[in-house]
């Protein structure tokens, strides 16, 4: 729902609690990958949102005593700085960095310290850099080293983030018990002191800086500027006021400051500064306080002021282009965020905006001015639209380094031959070999092949170009002595077709003298008894004869402690594809690093072992439902692998029917009377297994770090058929001072299949309670906790087609074809039916499809009439 700019780009999403810092003044900070958007509210929860769809993927409250300082990204993983807020009566636990799961918000620790508290790490050339409340700055080449690149002790206790500014990590340090700041710059890998400067007072901002200047804020009056390389006092910059921290893009630095009220450029001003001459560019009267940090993207400086509206400014000269007015009295607790085209900001009233910021369809963009602001990605992206696909792919390759991008550019702008050099560059050869032979090459093709290995087709390959003399070299260095000596014959090289021929037989042997006669196939069966097997599957290959020649290769790969080279592994691949033994392709697209293909042929072949055993609904799970589960769940771990969720969903959903798992899952939370402190309360939860097996031993348990619950009141297990719902009451009380609009409510369930296997799952939730001795009433409420009813899967040949039925609405998510291309998802449907097909009619209670034997509606659980198949 993509708007105009300056306008809302989805409704603002409500958390009933406040999102960002405690103040004004201490301000959270977003962070974003791929279409998730992550923040952290001030009832210490980690929620997950759609960036397109401005929808709540998931919440978890962090446990009692810890709250989120920091979240960053880095490569393709989020990560999260924890800092332990227990007491010192409560005994201090540690804080930690943990990496953050992009499906649940689940946080796995990946570095601990003994202090409270520690820094968000810096990454920098394979090093990670952090400081913690222990008094100590660390080097590390991973998390899980044992042991530091370098270390050393501070003064303070406060761990004051660290900065890399050219090859130096900046921070201030200082004894607090005199009042003594310094700032210390440490080489990157050694850890040896570059330089210090004396500071009069610890800054007031985090640093900002780049390798030539650095810019200190002191008791926010001042900006004191140190050369980036020797620590020397360069000039200071005195204020009446600074509001916010400055804001360093390319060469110029952005901060609001305070003039004076006969200042002619207003009392609340935003400066710019250009750091190539260290002299304002401009000021612009703003007209009221603005505390939150500029955000600059492309052309257009972003503010939010003192009454929550938004302004964009032209970065040339601070002329106004738009502004957002919020209607309601609303204070901004974090800074802005940039993605996609939207601007992100969160508010006390627990409030989640996104404004369109930007319509590239329809506005030009300046690449220059990308490229200035190090926005490598927007300039790619620009540069493709424009279909100068070798601009964008050269900025993938240098500076953003991802190659595959840059490949998949250049063969989308027809430059195959630019793409397979590159590939052939960064030794990803399968790929090279591909290219080389679309554009023709056969050169590059001979290249690619001897970098994988295969010296004799390489040498073919160059014989047939007319570089005769290479090919003679080539089939020399693998072995084919008669051969060689052969070419350096033809070719005039008479020295080297004496020095070979003794070594080869005076009479060729039958099999070559079977080449010579093209008789490859009576060649081959010779080398097969004789189990040259790899011989053989290159004159099967020779004769056209591609069942024999697989055969040959999968003879050749059962020997033992066998390291075959990467071109085997290409044309078994390829092979397999072409003649559908998909176990055999599946093998070798794995060794190519290449999951999407090995999803589906691992999928192809679970599909025909299924097609070959009835499918039972109401029957026990056989071993050969159960083989046809281990190579779903196979297609599973390669669609995860690749990144192809909607593939992935389908073969999951398979492992379930086939296995008869059972899922269950909690769909409302609710309470008739309302939750009060310190007061016993009926909580019901309403359960159902939307699986396709009874679901056993299930249990209930609470986060009992704000809640008691009586354990008596509890039903300690059941169990619960496929497509039931039971309602599950749990007698529970807030502890005291629990209480508030938005108490985290953590919920954990677990069950067991028929085989005694446990899972488990859980969520949490904001609830309201009332205080103990409070007048008013305690609130009732429903809540919808999750809002799952199942998967409905058809097939037809290679076509996955999965439906997700989300209220009452059925939805289409994508497709995948096996083609012999590569994985293709498509958004064009086809009729779903043969061997996967249900037969379906409707719900006669809530008219959703259902299965026309099933006895009740996995949507409503309402009992339905036999039905027959006609």
């Amino acid at each position: 729902m993509e708007g105009a700019v300056g306008t809302l780009y989805w409704p603002p999403i409500e958390f009933k609690t406040p999102i960002g810092g405690v103040s004004r003044s201490s301000l959270t900070s977003f962070a974003s990958l791929n279409d998730l958007l992550v923040l952290s509210t001030q009832n210490n929860e980690l929620t997950g949102v759609s960036l397109e769809k401005g929808q709540i993927l998931w919440r978890r409250a962090l446990p009692k005593g810890y709250r989120a300082t920091n979240i960053l990204v880095q490569n393709q993983d989020i990560y999260v700085t924890v800092q332990d807020t227990h007491s010192l009566m409560e005994g201090i636990k540690g804080g930690y960095i943990g990496k953050l799961s992009l499906e649940d918000g689940g946080l796995e620790p990946v570095w601990m310290t003994t202090s409270h508290d520690l820094t968000p790490p810096v990454f920098i050339d394979n090093q990670i850099f952090f400081r913690t409340a222990e008094s100590r700055v660390l080097s590390f080449g991973d998390f899980s080293d044992e042991n530091p690149i370098w270390e050393h002790e501070c003064q303070s206790w406060w761990p004051a983030p660290l900065k890399c500014f050219g090859d130096a990590i900046v921070y201030a340090d200082g004894n607090p018990m005199l009042e003594e700041t310094e700032l210390i710059a440490r080489k990157k890998h050694s850890g040896e002191v570059v330089w210090t400067y004396t500071l009069p007072a610890r800054p007031s901002q985090h640093l900002v800086g780049d390798d030539r200047f650095i810019y200190v804020v002191i008791n926010n009056k001042s900006i004191v500027v140190l050369g980036g390389k020797t620590g020397n006092l360069v000039k200071e910059i005195s204020l009446p006021k600074i509001y916010c921290p400055p804001v360093l893009v390319g060469t110029m630095l952005y901060y609001t400051a305070r003039g004076s009220k006969t200042d002619p450029d207003g009392y609340y001003q935003l400066h710019v500064v250009d750091t190539e001459k260290l002299d304002l560019k401009y000021k612009k009267d703003l007209g009221i306080k603005v505390q939150v940090p500029p955000l600059i993207v492309e052309d257009a400086i972003y503010l939010a002021d003192y009454s929550s509206n938004i302004r964009a400014l032209s970065v040339n000269d601070g002329k106004d282009l738009w502004s957002l007015t919020n209607a309601e009295e609303d204070v901004i607790l974090t800074t802005l965020h940039h993605a996609n085209d939207q601007l992100f900001y969160g508010t006390y009233l627990g409030k989640l905006y996104s404004v369109t910021i930007r319509q590239p369809k329809e506005s030009p963009v300046d690449v220059d001015a990308l490229l200035e602001i190090e926005d490598f990605v927007s300039a790619a992206a620009v540069y493709a639209l424009a279909g100068e696909f070798e601009k964008a792919a050269q900025l993938y390759i240098n500076p953003i380094g991802d190659i595959d991008k840059a490949m998949s550019l250049l063969e989308e702008g027809k430059l195959c031959k630019k793409a397979a050099d590159l590939a052939f560059e960064n030794q990803r050869f399968s790929k090279a070999l591909d290219y080389y032979r679309i554009a023709g090459d056969a050169i590059g093709e001979a290249n690619t092949l001897l970098g994988m290995g295969d010296v004799e087709e390489a040498a073919k390959l160059f014989y047939l170009q007319g570089d005769i003399v290479k090919a003679a070299t080539l089939m020399e260095q693998a072995g084919k002595l008669s051969a060689a000596s052969q070419m350096y014959k033809e070719a005039g090289r008479n020295l080297d077709y004496i020095r070979l021929i003794p070594k080869t037989v005076i009479n060729p042997s039958e099999v070559e003298e079977l080449r010579r006669q093209k008789k490859f196939d009576v060649a081959a069966n010779w080398e097969m008894q004789n189990k040259l097997f790899l011989e053989a599957a290159k004159d099967y290959r020779e004769a056209k004869n591609n069942e024999k020649e697989l055969d040959a290769f999968r003879n050749y790969l059962q020997q033992p402690e066998l390291q075959p080279e990467q071109w085997v592994w290409q044309r078994v691949a390829e092979l397999g594809t072409q003649l559908s033994d998909h176990l055999m392709a599946a093998s070798a697209w794995v060794k190519l690093d290449r999951w999407g293909q090995a999803g589906v042929a691992y999928q192809n072949y679970a599909e025909n072992l299924a097609a070959e055993i009835p499918d039972n609904p109401d029957g026990f799970t056989t071993p050969a439902h159960q083989e046809v589960a281990k190579y779903f769940q196979l297609a599973v771990d390669a669609f995860r692998e690749e990144g192809i969720a909607d593939c992935e969903s389908y073969c999951r959903e398979m492992v379930r029917k086939f296995q008869k798992l059972p899922k269950v899952v909690v769909l409302l939370v609710e309470t008739a009377a309302g939750l009060r402190e310190m007061e016993w309360n009926n909580l019901t939860l309403t359960i159902k297994n939307i699986g396709h097996g009874r679901a056993r031993n299930i249990r209930f348990s609470l986060d009992e770090e704000r809640f008691e619950v009586q354990e008596s009141g509890v039903v300690k297990e059941f169990n619960l058929a496929t497509g039931l719902t039971r309602p599950q009451s749990i007698h529970i009380k807030p502890h005291r001072d629990e209480y508030g609009d938005s108490v985290p409510l953590q919920i954990n369930w677990s069950w067991t299949d028929i085989t005694g296997k446990e899972y488990r799952d859980g969520g949490s939730i904001s609830v309201p309670v009332a205080r103990q001795r409070e007048e008013l009433p305690s609130q009732s409420f429903t809540y919808t906790f999750q809002d799952i009813h199942g998967d409905w899967v058809t097939q037809k040949g290679d076509n996955v087609n999965v439906i997700t039925n989300v209220g009452n609405a059925p939805q289409q998510i994508a497709q995948i074809s096996s083609g012999r291309e590569g994985d293709v998802i498509n958004t064009e449907t086809e009729t779903p039916t043969e061997i996967f097909e249900k037969p379906m009619k409707l719900c006669s209670s809530c008219n959703n499809p259902i299965e026309l034997t099933a006895k009740y509606c996995i949507t409503c659980g309402a009992e339905q009439s036999p039905s027959t198949i006609d």
